[in-house]
């Protein structure tokens, strides 16, 4: 009996952390997405950056209410995983983060940097 109620607790627990989850979805989309957007500049980026991010925080629901503040712990979230973004798409064109980029395949935010040097 012990045992069946600790998996009833453990259901409500991630039930209640999948309907935080969802008020968080809703409310902080498009701060998630700015802030991605802010560092990608580019649209289809930060869009899959914005999934990433809800992605890591959907491992963590069943916690979701022990968060002071959802909106700075997903905004924190989703700065990180643009920044591991933006260093993945440097790499994978073989030039460093703000290396001039004439050909446009570097996000926008790297080819002004490099320009403006």
């Amino acid at each position: 009996m012990v045992a069946g109620t600790m998996v009833v607790g453990g259901v409500a627990a991630t039930r209640a952390g999948e309907q935080l989850l969802e008020a968080a979805v809703r409310e902080h989309a498009r701060l998630v997405y700015r802030v991605t957007y802010s560092i990608l500049r580019n649209h289809h980026d930060a869009e899959d950056a914005t999934q990433e991010t809800f992605v890591r925080a959907l491992r963590y629901r069943t916690k979701l209410g022990e968060i002071d503040d959802i909106r700075a712990w997903l905004a924190r979230i989703a700065w990180r995983v643009a920044v591991d973004d933006d260093r993945f798409i440097a790499q994978q064109t073989s030039r460093p983060t703000g290396a001039f980029d004439p050909g446009g395949t570097l996000p926008w935010r790297c080819r002004t940097a490099a320009r403006d040097q």
